[in-house]
């Protein structure tokens, strides 16, 4: 498989991905993801994913031509977050829009009391910051665990921060770490200025697997951690795992 398809994007870029999970691995090319993040109230998480289903069956019946795929962090109560990739620009988005539009509406008030608030976002994918190893260690259909890396930077900081990814990705491909991470940017709204994700099978496949890298990368692997720590305002990390159920592919 060659690595500008491993995960063929995610959708994290993806409307284009025969697999909802697809949206994890890049284009060679450097696209436009819409995220939502769908804050959920406690204990109407059945009643969310009912709902979602059935947006999914309008769009199906609309011919929405745009695939998304969800992502439920962990914690309660779950926060829900739906990834529409591969946009190659803003026409995109109208397209899509568009689309949209054209669905049967939803059934009055039919998400009042479930769903809290929405937070949208426009990211960009960072392909050449992003790890794509040759022979990854894991197919996509196992992906069951995403750990995500979420860095927030001051005013003027990205091209630092950069550089420490490009340093980090050199660092991994000079011992030949197998696992791949995916690398997006703010363009527009909430949201992290980087975010780094990594694929795994499942936690414990995660957790193993990171104790083992970081035994390999060594004293360079943690200096480099210390400066992005110096660098950013904040790095948080969050467990993911990816619902194919609730996504929508009209492949």
């Amino acid at each position: 498989m060659k690595p500008k398809i491993i995960l063929a994007l995610i959708l994290i870029a993806a409307g284009v991905s025969s697999s909802p999970l697809g949206a994890l691995a890049q284009p060679a090319e450097s696209t436009l993801q819409l995220v939502q993040e769908l804050h959920v109230s406690a204990g109407k998480a059945g009643a969310y994913e009912a709902i979602t289903a059935a947006r999914n069956a309008r769009m199906a019946d609309a011919g929405v031509t745009f695939s998304h795929f969800v992502l439920m962090r962990e914690g309660s109560p779950p926060v829900y977050r739906s990834i529409t990739g591969g946009l190659e620009n803003m026409a995109a988005f109208d397209m899509r829009n568009a689309q949209m539009a054209s669905m049967a509406p939803a059934p009055p008030g039919s998400a009042r009391g479930i769903i809290e608030n929405i937070e949208s976002s426009i990211r960009r994918t960072r392909p050449d910051l992003s790890y794509l190893p040759d022979n990854p260690r894991i197919a996509i259909g196992d992906v069951g665990f995403i750990r995500e890396i979420n860095i927030y930077l001051p005013f003027g900081s990205r091209a630092e921060a950069a550089r420490i990814i490009t340093q980090v990705n050199a660092l991994m491909r000079r011992h030949n770490i197998r696992n791949p991470f995916f690398v997006s940017m703010s363009v527009m709204g909430n949201g992290p200025a980087l975010r780094i994700v990594t694929p795994a099978r499942d936690a414990a496949d995660f957790y193993a697997e990171n104790q083992r890298q970081a035994a390999t990368l060594g004293a360079e692997w943690r200096a480099l951690g210390r400066q992005m720590g110096s660098l950013a305002t904040k790095i948080e990390f969050t467990n993911n795992i990816p619902r194919r159920d609730l996504g929508y592919n009209p492949n």
